[in-house]
């Protein structure tokens, strides 16, 4: 079983769903977009792509080219049916290539948070065996619009739309469940400037200050996430195709 990661940035990998992947056997691919690496011309090879996070937006495509590229290949692994995972960015362009609005949210969430299932999003595998709301990490700014055809999963009150479930196939998360304290920690050194314009209402003292009482569940929470994911989605779709072929 075979993974493409899209990375935008170094700090940004995907994490402990990489190392679930890699103990059930997958191995993972990873196209570092800020390198200059490029993407495939056909992902049909792989049985998911992952897409992940970044500080850019997906209007920012004059200062990140490579984002241009990016939108024309989901479009196309959104056309062949591929399985996607978009994390936080990767949502973002996932909603984009889906012909839905990306715009800045009213208000930044950064930090430990909970969203709060939909009776669609009770339902789906994706969140099987966990309760509402799910304890979660968050570092954005933007938000979507929900894209047409998708169902809304989860949301919080700072934003409407924190996970869409596009088909049987696509999944978005505008969260983070793939971050262990160190990477947190790496975050809040590399892009400390971003806590100025949030200043008197996040905390990053606050927010490692919080890590030992947060921690365990959210790990927990992720490591169901990326099992359901992966068991109930991901492979017995791949068992479909093999059976179609």
């Amino acid at each position: 079983m075979r993974a493409l990661v899209l990375q935008h940035v170094a700090i940004e990998g995907p994490g402990t769903l990489a190392s679930y992947l890699e103990t059930r056997g997958w191995t993972l691919t990873t196209v570092a977009l800020y390198e200059g690496a490029r993407l495939p011309e056909d992902a049909q090879e792989y049985q998911a792509v992952i897409v992940m996070g970044g500080p850019m937006g997906v209007y920012d495509e004059a200062e990140y080219p490579f984002l241009r590229d990016e939108h024309h290949f989901l479009t196309c692994m959104l056309a062949q049916g591929v399985p996607l995972l978009g994390i936080c960015l990767g949502s973002q362009l996932l909603a984009k290539a889906l012909g839905a609005q990306v715009y800045r949210n009213p208000q930044k969430e950064i930090g430990w948070y909970t969203v709060d299932l939909t009776p669609a999003g009770a339902a789906d595998p994706l969140f099987a065996g966990l309760t509402s709301p799910v304890p979660v990490f968050q570092w954005h700014g933007d938000a979507f619009d929900l894209p047409a055809g998708a169902t809304p999963l989860a949301s919080s009150p700072l934003c409407t739309h924190q996970v869409f479930r596009y088909g049987d196939r696509v999944y978005g998360l505008l969260f983070h469940l793939e971050l262990t304290p160190a990477v947190i920690r790496s975050w809040i050194a590399a892009f400390h400037d971003e806590f100025v314009s949030v200043q008197g209402t996040i905390d990053p003292a606050s927010i490692v200050a919080e890590m030992p009482h947060r921690c365990v569940e959210y790990q927990q929470v992720g490591s169901r996430v990326f099992a359901n994911l992966v068991e109930h989605v991901w492979e017995p779709l791949t068992t479909r195709r093999h059976d179609a072929v």
